[in-house]
């Protein structure tokens, strides 16, 4: 609801894919690891855009779990090659805990970067992990998807500090000139 609503009108729908849904579960077994690898890079290139919902603020959970790391990482290579956008959002009250965390600590971006650590990621399947990091070690390599994804991050926590700095200053500025008027004090 909220990426529809920031979102500019589109003419086309949007749509949702979970690949818990569009995969099969039960004969996830019988395909090698390469068709994961090229399925989710080629629905990813068709859809054109990755959510991400990165909750809690500071130590998200897409960056510890294996699968969406390979999802960003193929979300960033895509990015140049076919114009894959990465997207990232919070929900409400996270945005309200980034908030006070950047007033009260300026180094609190930083420490949430410093947390992403591919090479710590998870899996419920421990094959799927190793399968992931052996595609990981021959593509891009673990610094390299570290940085991506740290950069990818670092934008979007800038913008995201920037806009709610900015929906406070203005809350703030009309506060005061409602206060303004209702003591006599406007023109």
């Amino acid at each position: 609801q909220q990426q529809q609503q920031q979102q500019p009108a589109r003419p086309r729908p949007v749509y949702f894919w979970f690949d818990l849904f569009v995969n099969n579960q039960h004969s996830i077994s019988t395909k090698p690891f390469e068709w994961f690898c090229s399925t989710f890079q080629d629905s990813i290139a068709a859809i054109g855009t990755v959510l991400q919902v990165m909750t809690p603020w500071n130590n998200p959970i897409p960056i510890t779990r294996a699968w969406c790391l390979w999802e960003t990482n193929c979300a960033v290579q895509l990015q140049a090659e076919r114009g894959v956008r990465l997207v990232v959002r919070l929900p409400p009250g996270q945005e309200e805990q980034l908030l006070e965390a950047l007033t009260s600590d300026v180094q609190a971006i930083t420490k949430a970067l410093v947390r992403i650590q591919a090479e710590k990621a998870e899996a419920f399947n421990p094959t799927d992990r190793d399968n992931i990091f052996e595609a990981i070690r021959t593509t891009v390599g673990f610094t390299a998807l570290n940085l991506a994804v740290k950069d990818q991050l670092r934008s979007w926590y800038l913008d995201t500090a920037a806009a709610l700095a900015e929906r406070e200053a203005t809350a703030a500025s009309a506060y005061s000139d409602s206060h303004k008027l209702g003591s006599g004090g406007g023109s």
